[in-house]
Parts: structure tokens; sequence; C-alpha cells
């Protein structure tokens, strides 16, 4: 995660190997930033979703939530494959809703 100062300040709170929360304030004003780069396989991703879910079901405040992550919502967002959605891509599509 890059960040220019001159925004405002930036404390980590969690950082892993899929995503990093930060604790950010903008001219005085509190804001939580989750930034997410999710595995490319399946089976790293497992567990995520969920661990999300959590994090953000805790928050309070602003919250900014964006990055890469490495899955679909509907099956019309891809080319190929068997016409469904994996268990991964429903559990993430549960996530957000």
């Amino acid at each position: 995660m890059l960040w220019k100062s001159s925004v405002g300040e930036v404390d980590i709170v969690v950082s892993t190997s899929q995503y990093i929360h930060a604790k950010v304030v903008c001219n005085g004003d509190p804001m939580n930033l989750i930034v997410v780069y999710a595995a490319p396989s399946m089976s790293r991703r497992s567990g995520l979703w969920g661990e999300l879910k959590e994090v953000v079901s805790g928050l309070v405040g602003l919250l900014i939530i964006g990055g890469d992550f490495i899955t679909i919502l509907r099956v019309d967002e891809r080319m190929g494959g068997n016409g469904r959605l994996s268990p991964d891509f429903l559990a993430f599509g549960d996530s957000i809703n």
C-alpha cells in the first residue's frame, strides 16, 4: 500500500498476505481503509471472505474497501467454464451483501 503523507496520517491495524487494514485520518476525520490483494488460487483464498466480514463487522465509522478480489459475482463476468459459480465466488457475494 502506497500513501502520500500529505493526504493524512496512516496507522496500520492489520497486515496479512491478502489484505491491509489501516486507520486513516484526513483533515481530522478518521476512516478505516481496507486494501485487498486476494491470492490467485481458491485454496489460498480460503477463509479470506469470512475474515474480512468479521473485521468489517467490528468497525465503527467510515469504511473504504477496495483492491483486487480476484473473484466474480455473476457467471456473465467470465468467459468459458462450466456456467456455475464456485463456492468461493458464492462466499464472496455473501460477504459483500
